[in-house]
């Protein structure tokens, strides 16, 4: 009755009639890790449901944010991304989705959850930034102390037309 981002299949956290209803699953992680959760949330309004929702998102039995659904239409498409940072406090880590509003007043549906490493440059990509900054410094200190001063030039400058008008008399 719905088209979810992926075409296949989507997850209602209310199940219609339940309030609390979720789903949650247990992964390995690596302590002191950081990772980025993404998933797609959405809700709609039909008659007796107010077209508004929510998802709550919890790592290891804590709240990490409540996300508000709203979809004021009975499209079915309108789906909502969401993205969160956790750092991992263990080798275990519990990732789970709940609805704690009145299902039959609130509909909310999750789809493509997913769990990956944060983006964190290796060390030798910080090396070879940290070098190239060095040499471009290096090379702007170089070029400057090889400029003349803006005296020295207007000296130059004098002494080129003095010699010019001294060519012409």
């Amino acid at each position: 009755y719905f088209t979810d981002p992926s075409g296949k299949d989507a997850v209602d956290l209310a199940n219609y009639t339940l309030a609390n209803g979720g789903i949650k699953q247990s992964f390995a992680t690596a302590l002191g890790t950081t990772y980025t959760v993404g998933f797609y949330g959405a809700t709609y309004q039909n008659q007796g449901n107010d077209g508004t929702g929510e998802i709550t998102a919890l790592i290891d039995n804590n709240v990490i944010n409540t996300y508000q659904l709203v979809n004021h239409s009975s499209a079915s498409n309108a789906w909502q991304y969401f993205t969160f940072n956790f750092t991992a406090s263990g080798l275990v880590t519990t990732l789970e989705f709940r609805n704690t509003l009145p299902a039959a007043k609130q509909y909310s549906f999750l789809d493509n959850a997913s769990v990956e490493v944060a983006a964190v440059p290796e060390p030798e990509t910080w090396a070879m930034l940290l070098a190239g900054l060095g040499l471009v410094g290096f090379a702007a200190r170089r070029r400057y102390e090889t400029q003349p001063t803006w005296e020295q030039t207007a000296h130059a400058i004098r002494q080129f037309l003095l010699e010019q008008v001294r060519s012409f008399a």
